[in-house]
C-alpha cells in the first residue's frame, strides 16, 4: 500500500507544476526549474528528502500540518524491516527493529501481513526476572495481524535450550510477545500463536506464554492460542483487557506434554482487568490442573465467556491473605468443568451472576467453592463478605448429582438469591470453618428435579462437622421465599428436603413453598 501511495505522489510531481513544499523556505517552483535534481530529491530515501519534502494536511481549520513521511510512519509493516514470513527464516529481529522505530515515535501500528513468522531468537533484555520474549512491546505500540486468521507467529523449539546463564530453575520462561515494565497501552490484535508441536518434559522450564505483559492497560483481542504446553498462555497485570479470543488445550491436555503443572490460559494480577467474550476449552475432559482464567486481582471482571472441559474454569482471588474487592463473574457459560469458580482466600463485594453451569461440579471440585482447600475438608477460611450469587442456572445432565453446586465457607453479610438449581441432591452447602458464617440469606431460589435417590442432606445444608474435627455455629441464616420440589412424605423442613443442618446457631426457615 505504501509503495502505491509513493508512486501516486511521484506521478503527481510529473503533471502538476506547482507543489506545496513542507520546507517553507522553498518557493513554488518554476516549471523551468523542475529539473532532474528536483526529481532526484523527491525519489531519494535519504534523510530530509523524498516524502519528507511533501506536505500533508487534512481539510479543516483545526488540522495540523505534517509531511507524508511522518504520516506514513504512523503505520509500518514488519516486512519493511526484513521479515519474510516463510515459516523458516528467523523474523524476530525484524520485529525488534520495527518496534524500536515505533518506540522512537512514542508508539504506532505495526502491521503483520498474512504469513507464518518464525521466531528463533529473543530479546536479550528480560521482561521481568527470568522472563524473556522474542520481542518486547513498548507504550502505545499496536501489533496488528490480518483479520482472517492468516497471520501466525511460529515459536522455535530451540529457544527452550537457550535460556541465559543464571536463570532461576523452575522460573524461567520464553514468551512469544513481551510488554515492557512501565509500558502503557500496548495492543495485540488478530494473531495466531503456533507452538510448532513443542512439548515439555522438564519441570525446570515453565512456559511458552503467548503474551507476557509487565506493563499496564494492555488490550489483547481476537487472538488464537492452541496446544500451549506451558503453565500459562497470557500473563498480564493491571488494566488488562482480553476479549474475543480462542484458547484451546493447555498443559497436559496437549498430546505428549508431561511436565507442566497448575496452568491457566489467562493469569491476571493487579486491578481493573476485563476478560470478555472469549472461548476457553480443552477438547477432552481436563486431565490435570488446566484452568481457564486466574484472577489474582481486584476490581476485575470476567464476562460472557464460554468455558468447556476446564479444571477449574476460574480461580478468583488475591493470594497471600489479601482481600479481593468487587470482582464480578457474570454472563458466562460453563460445561463439564472440574470446578466452575474456585475462590482463593478472601473476597469482599464479589458478584457471581447470570451464569449458566452445566455439569460443572465434576470431581474433585464443586461448581462454586470457597475457599480452595485440600479436599479432605475445610479447616480454615478467610471471610467472604458482601458476596452476591444471583440469577444463575445450575444443571446436572451427565454429571454427579451428589456433589453440591455451591460449597462455601466463611460467608458473611451475603446473599444467594434468584438462582435455578436443577438435578442435584444438595445444591447449596455451607461448610463450617474457623471463620464464622453469619448474616446470610438464601432467598427466592428454585430447587427442582433432585434425583430419585435420597441423601442425608437437604437442598440447603449447613454442615457443622468437618470430618469429625470441627463443630461450628451459624449465625442469622435466613432461608426464605424459595420453592422446592414437593416431598409429601416428609414435613417441611426435614432432614432430607428441603433443608438440613448439623451445626448450631440462629437459623430462620420461612415462607418457602413446595412444588407439586
Amino acid at each position: 500500500m505504501k509503495n502505491n501511495f509513493l508512486s501516486c505522489w511521484l506521478f503527481l510531481l510529473t503533471i502538476i507544476p506547482v507543489l506545496v513544499f513542507a520546507d517553507s523556505s522553498v518557493t513554488a517552483p518554476n516549471p523551468k526549474l523542475y529539473s532532474d535534481a528536483v526529481r532526484a530529491d523527491f525519489a531519494s530515501t535519504a534523510s530530509g528528502k523524498g516524502m519528507a519534502l511533501v506536505g500533508y494536511m487534512l481539510a479543516g481549520a483545526s488540522s495540523v500540518a505534517s509531511t507524508v513521511q511522518v504520516k506514513l510512519g504512523e503505520v509500518v509493516s514488519v516486512k519493511d524491516y526484513g521479515a519474510v514470513a516463510n515459516g523458516v527464516t528467523d523474523d524476530a529481529p525484524a520485529f525488534r527493529k520495527a518496534i524500536a522505530y515505533l518506540t522512537t515515535r512514542g508508539g504506532g501500528t505495526l502491521l503483520i501481513p498474512a504469513g507464518s513468522y518464525f521466531l528463533d531468537s529473543f530479546d536479550s533484555t528480560a521482561v521481568t526476572q527470568d522472563e524473556y520474549a522474542t520481542f518486547v512491546l513498548t507504550s502505545g505500540v499496536i501489533l496488528k495481524g490480518e483479520s482472517n486468521n492468516s497471520t501466525s507467529l511460529k515459536m522455535s523449539a530451540k529457544l527452550q535450550s537457550r535460556m541465559p546463564t543464571g536463570t532461576v530453575q523452575g522460573g524461567g520462561r520464553i514468551n512469544f510477545i513481551g510488554v515492557k515494565s512501565g509500558a502503557v497501552g500496548a495492543i495485540v490484535r488478530d494473531i495466531n500463536f503456533d507452538y510448532n508441536g513443542i512439548v515439555l518434559k522438564d519441570l525446570s522450564f515453565r512456559s511458552y506464554n503467548a503474551v507476557r505483559s509487565a506493563g499496564n492497560d494492555i488490550l489483547i483481542e481476537r487472538i488464537r492460542v492452541i496446544n500451549a504446553p506451558g503453565r500459562n498462555m497470557v500473563v498480564a497485570t493491571s488494566g488488562a483487557t482480553v476479549r474475543e479470543s480462542v484458547f484451546t488445550n493447555g498443559n497436559q491436555n496437549v498430546a505428549g506434554n508431561t511436565a507442566a503443572v497448575d496452568s491457566s490460559f489467562i493469569y491476571l494480577n493487579g486491578k481493573d482487568n476485563l476478560v470478555e467474550n472469549n472461548v476457553f476449552s480443552n477438547t477432552v475432559t481436563a486431565v490435570s490442573n488446566s484452568g481457564g482464567v486466574e484472577v489474582h486481582a481486584t476490581n476485575s471482571k470476567v464476562l460472557n465467556n464460554k468455558f468447556v472441559n476446564l479444571y477449574p474454569a476460574i480461580y478468583d482471588g488475591v493470594q497471600g491473605g489479601t482481600v479481593a474487592y468487587n470482582n464480578q463473574i457474570k454472563g458466562n457459560y460453563f460445561e463439564n468443568c472440574k470446578g466452575g469458580i474456585v475462590a482463593v482466600d478472601k473476597h469482599r463485594g464479589w458478584i457471581i451472576a447470570d451464569n449458566h453451569f452445566v455439569d460443572s461440579n465434576v470431581a474433585p471440585w464443586w461448581t462454586i467453592m470457597t475457599p480452595r482447600d485440600d479436599l479432605t475438608g475445610v479447616t480454615s477460611a478467610g471471610v467472604q463478605e458482601n458476596v452476591t450469587i444471583e440469577n444463575n442456572t445450575f444443571e446436572t445432565i451427565n454429571g454427579d448429582p451428589q456433589r453440591p453446586y455451591i460449597r462455601v465457607t466463611g460467608f458473611q453479610n451475603s446473599v444467594i438469591k434468584g438462582n435455578n438449581f436443577n438435578g442435584n441432591i444438595c445444591p447449596v452447602c455451607f461448610m463450617v470453618s474457623t471463620t464464622e458464617t453469619k448474616n446470610v440469606s438464601v432467598t427466592d431460589n428454585l430447587f427442582k428435579n433432585p434425583p430419585s435417590s435420597r441423601f442425608a442432606y437437604g437442598q440447603v445444608h449447613l454442615s457443622g462437622d468437618n470430618n469429625g474435627k470441627w463443630g461450628g455455629a451459624f449465625t442469622n441464616i435466613l432461608v426464605k421465599n424459595n420453592r422446592f420440589l414437593n416431598d409429601k412424605a416428609l414435613p417441611v423442613p426435614s432432614n432430607i428436603h428441603p433443608f438440613s443442618s448439623s451445626g448450631t446457631g440462629s437459623i430462620t426457615f420461612t415462607n418457602n413453598k413446595a412444588l407439586d
